[in-house]
């Protein structure tokens, strides 16, 4: 699976199940007009189609890390023609924020997350919809060669491998993430 397919993949569960043609508000349109966290809809959207495009068959979502850092969770892990993929998503919320942090906050925390998860392909999706962080997105899509965006209506998500330099992050401590990360030192001892 390439990024532009798993955006690809976001995007549709933004969209009406194939099977709904009664007119109904999009997946990602009625869990954002809750005015609540809806990050756990998303991943739940997402999952849908991983299984129904790529026939992925075993749990992909909230994946335990190895013991014993098992607390953490990753929120997409799957195995797709021998290759493994660990994917952090951010959706943005109706007051602006991710999960209830910045969207610099959001992302360096998954960065340094997914350092600590072994997988061939390690992703940090954002979902944005408001002008200001599709700004700052577009501006960090420019600066550095790790981002690919899509977008589907109001939403429009953003894609960085962390493997990939430089990340051009939409953050002052960029650098800091040039390196691997050290997630065991850093978050567990």
């Amino acid at each position: 699976m390439t990024e532009e397919e798993f955006l690809n993949v976001v995007l549709q569960a933004a969209g009406v199940h194939p099977q709904d043609f009664s007119g109904t508000p999009s997946q990602f349109n009625k869990s954002w007009t809750s005015n609540g966290p809806w990050e756990s809809a998303a991943q739940v959207e997402i999952s849908y189609h991983l299984q129904r495009g790529y026939g992925i068959t075993a749990k992909v979502r909230e994946i335990s890390y190895p013991w014993p850092y098992s607390a953490e969770k990753v929120d997409f892990y799957f195995v797709l023609l021998g290759k493994s993929y660990a994917v952090e998503i951010k959706v943005e919320s109706t007051n602006g924020d991710f999960g209830g942090a910045s969207l610099q906050e959001s992302i360096t925390r998954d960065v340094n997350k997914l350092h600590g998860f072994k997988a061939d392909n390690r992703w940090v999706v954002v979902v944005a919809t408001s002008q200001k962080n599709r700004e700052l997105l577009d501006k960090t899509l420019n600066r550095g060669d790790s981002w690919v965006f899509d977008a589907e209506g109001s939403f429009t998500a953003y894609l960085c491998n962390i493997d990939t330099y430089p990340h051009g992050l939409p953050i002052s401590r960029s650098n800091e993430l040039s390196a691997p990360y050290n997630f065991i030192t850093t978050h567990y001892s």
